[in-house]
């Protein structure tokens, strides 16, 4: 537990994020992602690996050691402040253009389906807006349009134009907005 709490204050410092990284911080995190039993190790472990992903040097080596599925997963936990910093981690994994990794998001299994569900679920606004957001910015790529339209989450995303969220309604505009251009 000691490990893991000094990687999550040391994730926090500008200088060490990539330090971590390249000393073999990551292959641990992304275990007890996996597999911890205990919730507080998880939570931590996700919140390290949540400043960790800030930094686009680590996205593709958070990608290359096995890391998005068991994010994806963490979606689907019982406990909220986990589910929050999963989200946090793909909301980064997603920003600054990284075209490479946003189509091994959808496709990491469970991806679409847990960011629906929150999505047409009861949870608060915030986690809607940030899970609505990151849809935006998988919908951005060609490839994901497709997959993000066979998945059937045309409908649910309609339904979601009457989110009392208006955060919400402008991303999932800008979902449907990308899903209907075609750049080819």
């Amino acid at each position: 537990m000691e490990g893991v709490s000094s990687l999550l204050q040391a994730s926090y410092q500008e200088d060490s994020k990539t330090k971590i990284v390249q000393m073999g911080g990551l292959e641990p995190l992304i275990h007890f992602i996996g597999y911890s039993g205990n919730t507080d190790i998880k939570l931590k472990a996700t919140l390290a690996l949540m400043s960790l992903s800030e930094s686009d040097v680590n996205k593709p080596k958070i990608v290359d050691l096995g890391g998005l599925l068991p994010v994806v997963r963490l979606l689907s936990d019982t406990n909220f402040e986990i589910v929050r910093a999963a989200a946090d981690v793909l909301w980064n994994m997603t920003t600054n253009g990284n075209k490479e990794i946003k189509p091994k998001i959808i496709q990491t299994e469970g991806a679409l389906a847990s960011i629906l569900r929150i999505l047409e679920s009861n949870y608060p606004a915030d986690l809607q807006c940030k899970l609505s957001g990151i849809l935006w910015n998988l919908s951005t790529i060609e490839e994901n349009k497709n997959k993000i339209i066979a998945h059937g989450a045309l409908s649910n995303l309609i339904a979601l134009l009457d989110s009392p969220t208006e955060r919400v309604q402008v991303n999932v505009g800008g979902i449907l907005c990308n899903l209907s251009y075609n750049g080819k």
